[in-house]
């Protein structure tokens, strides 16, 4: 039986899916080597852009350039029929792009490939069009190309109905799903968005929309953050795979807590082994995201207890300022707590913190300028131990 994943899209030239997306996937595609796609527009020469890449597009081989996959092929109206399925065969990935629904189904029945679909046991990647036509039932919400709402019947793999590249905020878009959820449910899957489907379990990313019996929910495993430009003018709130995904376009705003005691020793925390980023190393003794209309120091507070166990005040908090780290599109707000605190009286969130220390001055240098501790910017690692120092010192 296929994994199956749904995905709306995203940035054509930034990328497709966002981080958390791609570590779903990376781990998927661990010592897989061939990816096949099957096109999914009537003109060839879109079919080779959207494959290929130019200066308008990323390309698929770029596009999966965090995986293992090695070989990228392409299917379509030009690909003899026996061809196209010796291509198939030997496919770990199989990628119904995006383009015209209705001319890659098509495509995809003429030539007999969709008793092939419905016995494989791979990874079939859905992406826009080419997750719509992965439903029993497939919807296609009107729009330039199609003037008139279409019902059609899909490959049938599986009994989710999406509607792609789904935005809450267009009135007429959420008006048609809600009108035509009266005939069968459909699921609104915004860019950044992913249901992953295997052995009948369903996985989430991102917010869905389920429209059912003229009705609206909101389906929201993910968290929203407040998002600003760089210089911290607030343009309103996202949702935390987008806020993650590859050059976002706005910051969001973390907290990074240091915590010293009057012994001058500085706590460091090792991350779980289950972490996603950087497992099994050591890093700042609490951290974490801002949520939507929440204070930085509220986050800091609600973090510290989350992950260490520790009850603290907001007069417990000295704000060191804030640190603007571009790669990752945050700004980050710098907090430092004096503590003493017995490491048996702390209680650590299990699938955050392995462990946690505290260390001397010049053991924490020593540690902090290592490949053992996560890799932050030198000007960052300077203005921490600046920090520190004339804290230690005034004690």
């Amino acid at each position: 039986m296929a994994i199956i994943y749904l995905l709306s899209g995203g940035d054509k030239i930034k990328g497709m899916f966002g981080k958390e997306i791609e570590h779903q996937l990376k781990e998927d595609l661990k010592g897989k080597n061939i990816l096949v796609s099957i096109g999914a527009r009537r003109e060839f020469e879109k079919n080779d852009t959207y494959f290929y890449g130019d200066e308008s597009m990323l390309g698929v081989e770029k596009t999966f350039g965090f995986s293992d996959l090695k070989e990228f092929y392409m299917i379509d109206g030009r690909t003899p029929k026996e061809d196209g399925l010796k291509l198939l065969e030997k496919a770990d990935i199989i990628y119904l792009q995006g383009g015209d629904p209705f001319i890659q189904k098509n495509y995809i029945r003429d030539n007999g490939y969709k008793d092939f679909l419905e016995n494989y046991n791979g990874i079939i990647l859905g992406l826009s069009a080419g997750s719509m036509n992965l439903g029993k039932k497939s919807f296609y919400s009107k729009d330039d190309d199609y003037p008139k709402t279409i019902i059609y019947d899909g490959l049938g793999l599986i009994d989710i109905t999406i509607d792609p590249h789904f935005d809450v905020s267009d009135k007429s878009r959420v008006k048609e799903a809600l009108l035509y959820s009266k005939k069968m449910p459909i699921v609104g899957l915004p860019d950044y968005s992913m249901i992953k489907i295997e052995n009948n379990k369903v996985t989430n990313v991102g917010v869905h929309y389920l429209f059912l019996n003229g009705r609206m929910e909101i389906l929201n495993n993910d968290e929203i953050f407040d998002i600003y430009t760089r210089d911290g003018e607030h343009l309103g709130t996202k949702e935390k795979s987008i806020c993650h995904s590859n050059n976002p376009g706005f910051y969001h705003k973390p907290v990074w807590v240091w915590i010293i005691n009057s012994d001058g020793q500085v706590l460091v925390q090792k991350r779980a082994e289950t972490k996603k980023k950087y497992p099994n190393y050591w890093d700042m003794p609490s951290a974490g995201h801002v949520q939507a209309g929440e204070s930085s120091i509220m986050g800091a507070i609600r973090e510290t207890e989350e992950e260490l166990g520790i009850k603290t005040k907001e007069v417990d908090y000295l704000y060191i300022g804030e640190f603007i780290a571009d790669k990752s599109w945050e700004i980050a707000q710098i907090y430092l707590l004096k503590l003493d605190l017995n490491i048996k009286d702390m209680h650590l969130q299990e699938k955050e913190v392995a462990e946690v220390k505290w260390l001397s001055m010049a053991e924490f240098k020593n540690l902090f300028y290592s490949d053992l501790f996560v890799p932050f910017d030198n000007e960052y690692k300077n203005m921490v131990i600046n920090f520190l120092k004339n804290n230690i010192n005034s004690k």
